[in-house]
């Protein structure tokens, strides 16, 4: 006898494994931000009785009853700095409409500054 022909199934192949490892993200980073450091401007010493970064101290504080003085406050904020036209040592700071004379001691006003500095760097030599 003759073998009956077979007829084979078909198979099916076996899934291939999918991997684990998740697939990789991609991110975006920015940059921090990068500081900005400011040095502040000095500022003249209307309430205190520091002079200078030296740590000078102002040695007096008086009102002035000069005439010629009288008035040149009227018009300017409390703080405004003038030096004097009498001393280098001198100069007047504006509070409430008054001219306050100040002296800077040993050293010389610096209008330029607006505080008590070494006199050669104040530039007020020869001035009277």
């Amino acid at each position: 006898t003759t073998p009956a022909p077979t007829t084979l199934k078909p198979t099916t192949p076996k899934a291939t494994p999918r991997p684990t490892t998740p697939a990789p993200t991609t991110c975006i980073t920015t940059p921090a931000p990068t500081p900005c450091i400011t040095t502040p401007a000095p500022t003249p010493c209307p309430n205190s009785v520091v002079a200078n970064s030296n740590s000078k101290l102002i040695t007096s504080y008086q009102p002035t009853d000069s005439k010629n003085l009288e008035n040149i406050c009227l018009d300017k904020r409390n703080g405004f700095l003038l030096p004097s036209l009498r001393s280098c040592n001198d100069y007047y700071i504006c509070r409430n409409g008054d001219a306050v004379q100040l002296s800077c001691g040993k050293l010389h006003y610096n209008p330029l500054k607006g505080l008590c500095d070494r006199p050669e760097y104040a530039g007020c030599a020869n001035r009277f």
